[in-house]
């Protein structure tokens, strides 16, 4: 025996996990308002629970699965999905009501968010439809327009995969149907469209709806049919007549009045015809699903394995230290630069350290000299304010030595500014460089820990920060020394210096200049080239102590501010372990965030619903197949008694966790018997 029960609620179970992420075979029902959609759903569940009333009811789509209970013992009723607590319920009150809320819960806006509604029931045959809310060209109770009404209806209808069924009623012209008209937009010829005309028994006297009936209206023309229902009125609703009794009242019209085609029109035809329509069009859109389960699973594969699980005590240590050395050694490739794979998408941060020392610090003394005494248009009367403050009233003399060291000294200290720039610059540039390897390619994996992603930073911070307050000293005091000691042993400046000495010596007759008068003592140093001399002294120590100012300073920051994290023993390392021992507790900051962590549970509880939901399909497909008998109608057979190769192939459960996503996907045919077969391979 064919258990196609099982078929259909195994699709239920689909809609009811993935809903609209996967493109799903699926039965909508559209139609205008008050075209009789609702009492055309009462009648296919045998029950009166959908809501009724003017104006806009139905305010987003309602997924109604219809579930045939084989064991006589279980319970029939209804479920919400979105109201699990209720139970399965019986009172046909109760659940319009909740339906109704449920509705209403939005305040009456359109969404497309589903309500889902499940019918338990001993006799009636599994299908499943999506009632669309009604047409209306008169804004709703929540103002909602035709066009949002028929927007939504459109998106759900648009699918391939989705049967439409077009609810009419025959007290209208069927050509300005609007289920009609929007089916044509997204099935012009018909080919999944089955209308249903509703309201059959109070058409206007002398007129029927034969034409519409057996297909042959000149301009309504559907390959699957129209089938004609009657409807309860709401008189009939409000007197008690119950579903049963009107089927029984519409059995009896259609033999009245159609004799010839009773049996192929009325809800129990329309419900026998849907679950024909579904079944075989489950089977023929399934291969495809399929192929969507497993690219949706291959991405959450590779979700989770972007995610770290949760680790023990010793695998978080672990862990640590392998972010400590991963960032180390990402820290050191920027910085040093990487001869095997080289980063193409940004300058590296030692590329730009490089610059701040051979450009911009050499740049910076360059601009720094010229603002100096000596470099000054005012220089010569420096010099010679010097030089006559070199003596006093009882002096035989003035006294070059004085004055070549005041403005040495001078000169020297302008490189402090310079010196310090350089230094904030790399600290600058570092803290980048830090910031991108806690944040980058190579530590993606931090964003998932954002308590130890802060951690790092502090610490990494702390590091330069302490480190650029002692060089800011090391480099002033350094400077300074330079400044206050003329010393040097290069022999290029020391044959320099000796000759300008002798020359200072010859121009400058001892003593003269102090018997002057301090006019005739300025004209005479600076006509006497002595001004020319004592510059040319300065600039020659200058650039020697630039020089060596110049080499020194880079090494000096490198070993403050970049050391700590490119060399083996950095101290970059052990000041976080330090760090985490004063925290005490590890497992704070290797806490997953909780956004992280709810989508990872998300996305876990999604890899088995779609490995169940792949390994029930194929057996699903390995079991069933059909075929169209003369008459049109669909013949089924079990697989599993035809001597056929089986279409099984490796399941997700077959496959260990850790293996790496499959990129194959079923290559699937159907052939003309919609019988699902495998190719050979080639």
């Amino acid at each position: 025996m064919i258990d196609f029960n099982s078929l259909v609620t195994y699709m239920c179970k689909v809609q009811r996990k993935f809903g609209s992420k996967i493109d799903l075979p699926r039965i909508v029902v559209i139609g205008a308002q008050s075209s009789g959609k609702s009492s055309v759903l009462d009648s296919l569940v045998g029950l009166s629970i959908f809501p009724r009333g003017t104006g806009t009811v139905t305010t987003c789509p309602t997924i109604v699965q219809l579930i045939q209970i084989t064991d006589e013992n279980e319970k029939e009723g209804v479920e919400l999905e979105d109201l699990p607590y209720s139970g399965r319920m019986v009172n046909h009150d109760e659940i319009r009501t909740r339906i109704g809320e449920l509705m209403m819960r939005n305040e009456g806006q359109l969404v497309e968010t589903p309500i889902i509604v499940r019918v338990y029931s001993l006799t009636l045959l599994p299908f499943t439809v999506i009632d669309m809310p009604g047409i209306t060209k008169i804004p709703g109770t929540a103002g909602l327009s035709e066009g949002q009404l028929k927007d939504l209806s459109r998106s759900y209808i648009s699918e391939e995969n989705s049967i439409i069924f077009a609810v009419s009623p025959a007290n209208n012209d069927i050509q300005n149907s609007e289920a009609i008209t929007l089916a044509k937009e997204v099935d012009p010829n018909g080919n999944r469209t089955l209308g249903v005309l509703t309201k059959i028994d109070i058409m206007e006297p002398g007129t029927d709806a034969r034409k519409e009936l057996t297909g042959k209206h000149p301009h309504v023309q559907l390959k699957l049919g129209m089938i004609g229902i009657m409807n309860r009125s709401q008189e009939d609703i409000t007197r008690g007549l119950t579903v049963d009794q009107q089927l029984e009242r519409e059995e009896s019209f259609l033999e009245h009045q159609y004799p010839d085609l009773a049996d192929k029109n009325g809800v129990p035809y329309l419900r026998k015809k849907l679950h024909e329509l579904l079944v075989p069009h489950i089977l023929k859109c399934l291969p495809g699903n399929l192929r969507q389960f497993e690219e949706e699973l291959e991405s959450c594969r590779k979700r989770l394995a972007g995610v770290p699980a949760d680790k023990s005590r010793d695998e978080e240590f672990d862990s640590l230290f392998e972010t400590i050395r991963r960032f180390e050694s990402n820290m050191k490739t920027e910085i040093e630069g990487s001869t095997f794979r080289p980063e193409s998408s940004y300058i590296y941060g030692g590329v730009i350290i490089k610059e701040i020392f051979q450009k911009r610090f050499p740049l910076g003394m360059e601009s720094a000299e010229k603002t100096s005494q000596v470099s000054s248009s005012d220089a010569d009367d420096f010099i010679i304010t010097s030089f006559l403050n070199s003596g006093s009233y009882d002096s035989i003399g003035v006294f070059a030595e004085g004055v070549f060291r005041t403005l040495t000294a001078n000169q020297i200290m302008t490189l402090v500014q310079p010196a310090l720039e350089c230094a904030k610059e790399v600290h600058t540039e570092v803290v980048k460089v830090a910031d991108r390897n806690l944040t980058g390619k190579g530590n993606e994996h931090l964003k998932f820990f954002p308590a130890l992603r802060t951690v790092m930073r502090d610490v990494a911070t702390q590091i330069l920060d302490a480190n650029l307050k002692i060089l800011k000293n090391h480099l002033t005091t350094y400077v300074q020394v330079q400044s206050h000691d003329i010393f040097s042993l290069d022999p290029s400046f020391l044959t320099k210096i000796a000759d300008l000495k002798k020359d200072l010596e010859i121009r400058l007759n001892p003593g003269s200049a102090h018997t002057l008068s301090v006019d005739s003592s300025r004209s005479f140093l600076k006509e006497s080239g002595i001004t020319d001399v004592i510059k040319t002294m300065v600039k020659e120590y200058f650039f020697v102590v630039k020089s060596h100012i110049q080499g020194y300073v880079p090494k000096l920051i490198a070993a403050k501010l970049l050391q700590p994290f490119t060399e083996k023993k950095g101290s970059f390392g052990l000041k976080l372990l330090t760090a985490v021992r004063q925290r005490q507790k590890l497992g704070p900051l290797m806490e997953l965030a909780p956004e992280v962590r709810r989508k990872r549970d998300k996305d876990i509880k999604l890899r088995k619903d779609l490995k169940e939901v792949i390994r029930e399909g194929y057996e699903k497909l390995n079991i069933y197949t059909y075929e169209m008998d003369g008459d049109g109608a669909f013949q089924f057979r079990n697989k599993s008694n035809d001597e056929q190769p089986s279409t099984s192939r490796p399941t997700t459960d077959e496959r260990d966790e850790d293996d790496p996503p499959s990129t194959s996907s079923p290559k699937d045919e159907w052939t003309e018997e919609g019988e699902y077969q495998v190719p050979p391979e080639e």
